[in-house]
């Protein structure tokens, strides 16, 4: 989902170097893509970005878990192995390592 004069961040694939658009349908939407290179991103960008997110995930805007069919998967922090493997397994939802 997107809105109207939305753009789409995109920072990674897990696959492929090719990007197929649905020009006439991404036309009328307005939409805008835009590649982004992390380690290029200034300090000052990425602490927006930060307290942009957090404001969101504060305000209810980034709902997660189960019931938002974004599950949650924790893990101990002498478990991180056990957490990359679920990554590696293509684990649905967010993988989490517990460091307190």
């Amino acid at each position: 989902m997107l809105a109207a004069n939305g753009t789409v961040a995109v920072y990674a694939t897990d696959g492929g170097n090719e990007l197929g658009l649905s020009v006439r349908e991404l036309m009328f939407g307005n939409v805008r893509y835009q590649f982004v290179l992390v380690y290029t991103v200034s300090r000052a960008a990425k602490d927006q970005a930060v307290a942009d997110v957090l404001a969101a995930a504060g305000n209810g805007a980034l709902p997660v878990g189960a019931d938002f069919g974004l599950p949650l998967h924790r893990f101990p922090l002498d478990r991180t192995g056990a957490a990359h493997d679920a990554v590696e397994r293509g684990a649905i939802g967010k993988v989490l390592v517990d460091v307190s």
